[in-house]
């Protein structure tokens, strides 16, 4: 949308900048003829220039405040306990990265975000995590990689 706004505000300078150099050419002597190319000329400045602030303040907007993600209503898990998690049920490394990162409540767009690759890729990790670790979802995994080992064993 914003290349559009750019593409849009730059043609509409260049049929100003033609329109103006027209109108000089023919050196226009009516008064009032004169008067109307005056006013389209300054309506056409007054449009471009609004189109130009509109994708200004965007783009310094979007510079300020980058897409953060949501803050989590549950605390973030430990990386190490996490780490350990994995390696435990031998989650490959990117199932390792992926793993962490939805336990910590990202979703699938973020994550794919975070690490360049598409929804897709993390769907298909995510499915061959639950299937490694037993769990159903997110909410399962959380609950799982947060659970201590000893009491595993106490529940056996």
């Amino acid at each position: 949308m914003k290349k559009c706004r750019i593409i849009f505000l730059v043609l509409l300078y260049i049929f100003l900048l033609l329109f103006t150099l027209v109108m000089e050419w023919l050196a226009i002597q009516e008064i009032l003829v004169r008067a109307v190319v005056n006013l389209c000329t300054l309506g056409m400045t007054v449009v471009g220039s609004a189109v130009f602030i509109q994708v200004y303040k965007r783009g310094v907007n979007k510079e300020e405040e980058p897409d953060k993600p949501k803050e989590m209503a549950q605390p973030v898990f430990d990386r190490e306990i996490y780490l350990a998690f994995a390696k435990e049920k031998m989650l490959t490394r990117r199932e390792t990265e992926i793993g962490l990162l939805a336990a910590n409540g990202y979703s699938n767009q973020r994550i794919a975000e975070e690490l360049f690759i598409s929804e897709t890729t993390v769907k298909k990790h995510l499915t061959h995590i639950y299937e490694k670790t037993g769990a159903c979802g997110r909410k399962e995994l959380q609950k799982a990689c947060c659970r201590n080992p000893q009491e595993e064993r106490a529940d056996s």
